[in-house]
């Protein structure tokens, strides 16, 4: 060995510093030396002398990792070693972990080798077995393996899902739950799941709403972990596979009763990543129900909304109508369940009739999330522009022949709508200028156009009669709206606007 002056104690990370290149020196022969120096301690009954033995072998280990000074055989050797003290003290368990992970990042660290270590791991360790930086252990270690060597863990096959579920099942600290979380997300994604996919539901889902906040005044109580950092996690983990569509849905739509706030947002979150991961036929089957629920948040909310949980809902209903509905240029059949929209676009139209109410705007709001969703032209778009400027125009129709105070409240109204309706189309027809797809300008059709300006032009703003200073502003800003929407109006129709509104 190297030669030491023995009157002062050099602290650990140089005696192993100095052990790994006095080993590097005669790697053939060296660290066999050392083991068998160190084989009493190793194996000694005192478990504080057994776990300072194993913790400076898995240092050195590490050091001659990182060195790449370790042969195959020598490899074999601390691998083989380190396995069978996974069945030892808790104390010495943590040692061998930190030893493994240093040896599953080196290049002769084989397949061989990574199955072996997993079945180690899990005939000999359950999480709910360990204190917290013990079960962190054993999952950073699976995280290298999965890293740099998830070809041998996917040969496994069910016995390596089966066996990573029973090892995780249960824990509960958000420390672990982060990893954990990321491990889980890469098993989904690039594993064939077979009949363990319910299994890795049973310990994904249960976690589900996220709960955890940080004890008050104390946010790095657990390492700086977030309550949106495990709520992201989670929700990769939910979206990660079309398998588990069937089993999630309607858990989702239970939690989405629950009251408060913060399920509901959770849920939102979800379904917006989740629902094109688990496809048409999926979702298709539930949508029913969550546009169910998504109408009584907008229409019954329990209290206000926040603007931050409306763009969340906003969100989730283009992606329901978007998932459900895909997007073609080409379709000779029906995207979707059409019975679906007809109802869907039947409860919007009813509060409609109504302009002048209250509940006429989140209407009118749901009309231009649906004109924006991106949902297939033909069986969503065009359905909702017909169907809502008719229901608008023909209450404005029936108005022409009263008067009063109550009919200019309901003008102004439906003008309102109108313009929501209008902006929404300008940024649909505004993206698919540059797009394959022109049939979006199908929308407005001659008899549609000569209703709108005869409505805002000779019955408004050209017409004595209507002295209602708020109803012919808002004329003129619909039909600054109107305008605006690329490919609207003819050359004499410009003309008479542009005398209109100078």
């Amino acid at each position: 060995m190297i030669p030491r002056d023995n009157s002062t104690t050099p602290p650990p990370a140089e005696i192993v510093q100095e052990i790994s290149e006095w080993v590097q020196q005669e790697p053939q022969t060296n660290l066999l030396l050392v083991i068998q120096a160190a084989g009493t301690a190793l194996t000694a009954e005192s478990i504080p002398t057994r776990a300072s033995a194993n913790r400076l072998l898995a240092d050195l280990v590490a050091a001659l990792t990182q060195s790449q000074a370790l042969l195959p055989h020598q490899l074999n050797l601390v691998v083989e070693f380190f396995l069978e003290k996974l069945a030892d003290d808790p104390s010495i368990v943590i040692e061998a972990l930190a030893g493994l992970r240093s040896l599953s990042k080196s290049d002769i660290f084989q397949a061989e080798h990574a199955i072996k270590t997993c079945k180690a791991l899990f005939q000999h360790l359950t999480i709910r077995d360990l204190d917290q930086p013990k079960r962190l252990a054993v999952l950073m270690l699976a995280d290298n393996l999965l890293a740099y060597h998830r070809n041998a863990l996917k040969s496994m096959e069910s016995d390596f899902l089966a066996g990573y579920c029973t090892l995780v099942e249960g824990e509960k600290d958000p420390r672990n739950l982060v990893v954990a979380f990321k491990l889980a997300k890469v098993i989904l994604t690039e594993f064939e799941l077979g009949d363990q996919a319910e299994s890795l539901f049973d310990i994904t889902f249960c976690y589900f709403p996220i709960t955890f906040r940080p004890p008050p005044g104390n946010p790095e109580a657990y390492g700086g972990i977030t309550a949106e950092e495990l709520t992201h996690g989670l929700i990769d983990c939910l979206s990660a596979t079309p398998q588990f569509g069937i089993l999630v849905l309607p858990l989702l739509l239970e939690k989405f009763q629950a009251p408060g706030v913060a399920p509901k947002t959770q849920v939102l979150q979800t379904v917006i990543q989740a629902f094109p991961i688990y496809g048409q036929a999926s979702v298709a089957e539930f949508a029913s129900l969550f546009w169910e629920s998504f109408l009584v948040e907008i229409f019954q909310p329990n209290t206000s909304p926040s603007q931050d949980f409306l763009r969340l809902l906003e969100r989730a209903c283009q992606t329901l109508f978007s998932t459900i509905f895909p997007s073609s240029e080409l379709q000779s059949s029906p995207s979707g369940p059409l019975d679906f929209i007809k109802q869907a676009l039947q409860v919007v139209m009813k509060e409609l009739h109504s302009p002048e109410k209250s509940r006429a705007v989140p209407a009118t709001r749901l009309v231009a999330w649906i004109i924006e969703s991106g949902a297939n032209v033909t069986n969503v778009i065009l359905p909702t522009i017909h169907t809502s400027l008719d229901t608008l125009l023909h209450l404005w129709k029936e108005t022409t022949t009263e008067t009063g105070e109550d009919v200019s409240l309901r003008r102004t109204s439906i003008l309102g709508h109108l313009s929501t309706i209008f902006s929404s189309i300008t940024i649909v027809t505004s993206k698919q200028a540059t797009a394959s797809n022109p049939i979006i300008s199908q929308w407005l059709t001659t008899s549609i156009r000569h209703d709108i300006l005869t409505a805002l032009i000779k019955e408004v703003l050209q017409n004595q009669l209507c002295t209602d200073p708020f109803l012919r502003v808002a004329a003129l800003r619909t039909l600054v709206k109107f305008v605006g929407i690329p490919d609207t109006l003819e050359m004499q129709e410009a003309r008479d606007v542009i005398g209109i509104v100078t």
